[in-house]
């Protein structure tokens, strides 16, 4: 199978939308089951008079943690995938779209997810990781789609990508 440019982006940031929406929801659903088990360890928490205050600064804190890891680590990441791409023959092969460091990633994304719904860590810490990483992907499967936008607007207009 072979995809435009503009195409093969869009599939990578559909992958990181659905991943990261799969843990930005896991990450809700262990902030509701913290507050309502009380499972909580993080120090943040006991500092606020009330339990509800606490849980949204913490729910805040990991949704900022989030946009800046997707703002300042994966955007290198997005940059460089993109460059790799637009280098590469168009259309191209399925195959070929993907470094291996890729798949690793998403292997890792996904295993921290499984990992943190299986050890018994507290409820607050999971939502904390899930939350950020989730945003994280969000955000970074947001700039796939601009640079898919902006291949595609090229390309129609008479460039080569």
């Amino acid at each position: 199978m072979k995809l435009k440019h503009s195409q093969a982006l869009r599939l990578t940031g559909i992958i990181w939308f659905f991943i990261g929406l799969f843990l930005v929801v896991s990450g809700v659903v262990f902030f509701f089951k913290a507050y309502e088990m009380q499972d909580t360890t993080l120090w943040i928490l006991p500092l606020f008079p009330a339990k509800e205050m606490g849980f949204f600064v913490l729910f805040l804190v990991a949704m900022i943690l989030g946009f800046l890891k997707a703002r300042f680590l994966l955007m290198r990441m997005v940059k460089k995938m993109t460059s790799k791409l637009l280098k590469m023959e168009n259309p191209v092969v399925l195959k070929k779209l993907y470094p291996v460091t890729f798949y690793l990633l998403v292997f890792c994304m996904l295993s921290l997810g499984l990992i943190l719904r299986l050890l018994h860590i507290p409820q607050d810490v999971k939502a904390f990781v899930m939350l950020t990483v989730g945003i994280g992907l969000l955000n970074g499967s947001a700039l796939y789609f601009q640079f898919s936008k902006a291949v595609k607007t090229y390309s129609e207009s008479g460039g080569k990508s």
